[in-house]
Formats: C-alpha cells, structure tokens, sequence
C-alpha cells in the first residue's frame, strides 16, 4: 500500500468514527488530529462526496 492510501485509509477512520461517536473533537483527539485539521479535509468529501473526494496522491499532482 502507498503511502498517499495509507493516509487516505486514516482520514476515512476517522470519519467514520465521528460518526459513529455523534463528536468529532473526541473522534480527533484518539486519532491525534486538531478538529480544524479534521474540517480541512472534510470539505472536499461534503462537497463532491467521498468517491470524488481527491486522493492526497491527486491532490499533489494537481499542485505540481
């Protein structure tokens, strides 16, 4: 698994858990994520949904 995989994989646990826990500051503090961090990469899921979401492989490849 790529790297780039591996940290979409975590930021997908950690959605997940927020919901599952209904908190999301409680959901960052296991995962050792600031809450703005969480938002920051919550905003492209909201907004195109989570199979259009970029992948931070895309992301930087976008920005090169």
């Amino acid at each position: 698994m790529v790297n780039d995989d591996v940290l979409f994989g975590f930021r997908l646990r950690l959605f997940s858990l927020a919901q599952e826990l209904g908190n999301v500051r409680a959901a960052c503090r296991i995962f050792g994520v600031h809450p703005s961090t969480y938002y920051r990469w919550r905003g492209p899921v909201l907004r195109s949904g989570l199979e259009d979401a970029p992948t931070p492989r895309a992301a930087a490849a976008a920005h090169a």
